[in-house]
């Protein structure tokens, strides 16, 4: 992992780390430093959609189609050749080189077929699960929240009527032996916005967070990654130090993060996700 050290408003370094933080190779107190610049940069986060949106297309690809392993090896040595700190604006340039030339090689392949209709944008499964991640550090690591006690009428009132009901559903969920329901809000994050619960106990602070759509879906990952609760497809990852667990429904993500065990993590993800799904499908 790598250890940066970042000063205020040092866009050309968040920009020259970019890479390393959209493959999750930077160290927690990095990704931390690059959450929060882009959190207030806008013209970063724009850069960071645009690096997503180019790797998408190479992976997209490369999977479509069969590369000549010639071909492969290049790419491959020009990725390990190229290290953040010599980061120049020709990278982009670089990877659309790659994906026309990618793009070319599709073409002979399939020249006589007709055209297929574009597939939506992918942002993978890593990227989603980062969604939850950044919310969790922000809110209840960075902002406090995770050492905040709200009454329930005060979270009833930040949570509002079209989730007030979630609040009540962790504590049916969840035995208060285990974990208490400390805290229930709305936030906004990355332009992004969320609903964040709180469950707390000795231990763990556990964040589950639900937040709309925006093109994003899970595909199938690694079965080690995966797990299935009552028809609800539960997706898994370990990302800087934490648990994340995810899963969606028409209209919505959800996520379950902590500093647990994956397995406790999935126990809790387990025992919520089926009745979250019911909700949040009810929800107009």
């Amino acid at each position: 992992m790598n250890v940066i050290k970042f000063e205020p408003n040092d866009c050309r370094k968040t920009r020259e780390h970019l890479d390393y933080y959209i493959s999750n190779e930077l160290a927690t107190e990095a990704i931390h430093e690059v959450m929060k610049h882009l959190e207030r940069c806008e013209r970063c986060s724009e850069e960071l959609r645009v690096r997503e949106q180019v790797k998408s297309s190479l992976q997209r690809a490369v999977l479509r189609d069969t590369i000549p392993p010639d071909l492969r090896a290049k790419i491959q040595q020009g990725i390990r050749q190229s290290p953040a700190s010599s980061y120049k604006p020709w990278f982009l340039a670089v990877a659309a080189t790659l994906v026309l030339a990618l793009g070319v090689w599709s073409a002979l392949l399939w020249s006589g077929r007709e055209e297929a209709s574009a597939p939506q944008a992918s942002f993978g499964n890593a990227g989603i699960m980062k969604i939850g991640l950044g919310n969790h550090v922000h809110c209840a690591i960075d902002s406090g929240f995770e050492n905040r006690l709200f009454t329930d009428e005060e979270m009833s009132a930040k949570l509002g009527d079209e989730f007030d009901g979630l609040a009540s559903l962790l504590k049916e969920k969840i035995p208060a032996s285990d974990y208490r329901v400390t805290a229930g809000h709305r936030c906004k994050f990355n332009d992004r916005r969320f609903v964040h619960l709180i469950l707390k106990n000795e231990q763990a602070t556990v964040s589950v967070i639900v937040t709309r759509k925006d093109g994003e879906s899970f595909s199938q990952g690694d079965a080690s990654d995966f797990l299935r609760a009552s028809g609800v497809s539960i997706h898994q990852s370990r990302m800087e130090n934490f648990e994340v667990a995810g899963f969606e429904t028409r209209d919505y993500l959800a996520f379950i993060v902590s500093n647990l065990p994956r397995d406790k993590n999935s126990v809790i993800a387990a025992s919520l996700a089926p009745a979250m799904r019911d909700y949040l499908e009810s929800r107009i």
